[in-house]
């Protein structure tokens, strides 16, 4: 008669089966969690600040004369001129030291545009004596030099070009042709140190704003690094945590299998005591 299959036993063996697979199944999963937080860790830890975008450069502007002649007004320059003469007066400070003769040589260029001009509109070309020469270079030198002003020879050089571009423009000429009382000359000049201080203000709001800008990014990017790192710190303690639990499933298994050799060791030696049990002792004369 054939023994009893032990279904209970096979069951036992077979759901034993699949948690020793999903126990391996796990601790795979617990190492590439490893690997992957430790990775992520090292990329996290190894960001550094990026360096801002380089501060563009200041839009390149220059005094355009056309601005000037399309506001030239014959029958109200006069007025105008006396009032920002006033106004020059009365706002400027006095002028601060300066060597002797300092722009001499571009009130010099000046004076001749403004006499070719004379010459091409039909006026009397009157010359210019050295002592009124000297009077408009000490205004040049009042303006250029003034505290807290960014002008300076840059500012009397461009003032040469947008004067004598102006007293020669041939609209300017055509219009002292008509109207020989028009004056240009000092409307002229103020006109440019008007727009010459507009542009060097503009170009300084420009890179006031280019510094707040870079300034930002820097601020950004340190704020990035830090948030970085957090997030380093955050993964590292998910590698600590997936690394403990694959150690802790390895030492199961261990434990696992080293309770299950003791134990077949247990049952051979219980059956080896079993089969020397059984066997006839020596001399008895007994048969199996």
């Amino acid at each position: 008669m054939s023994p009893i299959p032990d279904r209970s036993s096979e069951a036992e063996r077979f759901f034993l089966r699949i948690f020793k697979a999903v126990v391996l199944v796990v601790m795979g999963l617990a190492l590439l969690a490893t690997i992957a937080a430790l990775v992520g860790a090292l990329y996290f830890y190894l960001q550094s600040p990026k360096p801002p975008t380089p501060a563009q450069d200041v839009p390149r502007k220059s005094v355009d004369i056309d601005d000037f002649i399309k506001q030239l007004e014959p029958k109200d320059e006069k007025k105008d001129e006396q009032k920002e003469e006033k106004k020059e007066d009365r706002n400027d400070p006095k002028p601060p030291a300066e060597k002797e003769r300092k722009y001499i040589e571009d009130t010099r260029k000046i004076i001749a545009c403004v006499k070719q001009s004379n010459e091409k509109a039909g006026l009397d070309a009157q010359g210019f004596s050295e002592d009124v020469i000297d009077s408009f270079r000490r205004d040049i030198a009042r303006v250029a030099d003034e505290t807290g002003r960014d002008r300076g020879q840059p500012y009397v050089s461009d003032a040469v070009r947008v004067v004598c571009a102006i007293m020669l423009h041939d609209k300017v000429i055509a219009l002292r042709q008509k109207n020989h009382e028009l004056r240009v000359f000092i409307p002229a000049v103020n006109f440019h140190i008007r727009q010459w201080d507009q542009i060097q203000l503009q170009a300084r709001q420009f890179e006031e704003r280019e510094a707040k800008r870079m300034a930002q990014e820097e601020r950004d990017e340190e704020a990035r690094v830090m948030h970085a790192r957090e997030q380093g710190k955050l993964a590292l303690m998910g590698a600590l945590a997936g690394f403990a639990l694959f150690m802790a499933i390895a030492l199961y298994l261990i434990f696992a299998a080293i309770e299950s050799h003791l134990r077949r060791i247990g049952h051979a030696l219980e059956g080896a005591r079993s089969d020397r049990a059984a066997l006839p002792r020596a001399g008895t004369g007994d048969t199996p």
